[in-house]
């Protein structure tokens, strides 16, 4: 379990150097706080409902399969939530939708194949935007006590942790479990 500090603009788009190591480098589920300058704990208790933030990678599955086992131990609700990018700006509007769109039911599709491998049947979220900004946003909107992220191999020379967990981190409205 590490705190993570968040003084001021600036300070806040970074994590501590040490909870930065630990997330990087530790092999065991790390929890952190959440990203604010005031927390009250007493707030996220009890954790009745838990958001994770899956990509489309194959552990997503896994990272799935841990979550429902969380969820229920704590009889708690649990739903998935994945962030699509944005097309670009420049993009034609109606050509832009229609791919955003595409995109939102390929994972979709995506994601009920990874229920199916782990047995789960949670309900889904899938938005456009920054993946910080979605699961920040679905946190809030789901009055989430607790978010789940993933940690895995992007490169062995790069680490553990994935492109997106420092932005999820600095931006949950509550504590979040990297797994």
């Amino acid at each position: 379990m590490m705190p993570s500090h968040g003084y001021g603009p600036f300070r806040s788009l970074l994590l501590g150097s040490v909870t930065a190591k630990v997330l990087h480098d530790a092999d065991c589920p790390v929890w952190t706080s959440a990203h604010m300058e005031t927390f009250e704990p007493e707030s996220h208790l009890p954790y009745r409902d838990i958001l994770c933030a899956i990509d489309l990678s194959r552990r997503s599955t896994g990272l799935i399969q841990w979550a429902d086992r969380l969820a229920q131990s704590l009889s708690a609700n649990l739903q998935l939530v994945h962030a699509v990018r944005p097309m670009e700006p420049w993009a034609e509007t109606r050509i832009n939708s229609q791919f955003e769109e595409d995109m939102r039911e390929y994972a979709r599709e995506q994601i009920a194949g990874f229920q199916k491998e782990a047995g789960t049947a949670a309900p889904v979220n899938v938005a456009t935007g920054g993946v910080g900004e979605v699961v920040a946003e679905q946190a809030r909107r789901h009055g989430t006590d607790l978010l789940m992220i993933g940690r895995g191999c992007l490169q062995q020379k790069v680490g553990r942790l994935r492109t997106h967990a420092y932005s999820i981190i600095r931006q949950a409205p509550c504590p979040v479990i990297s797994v």
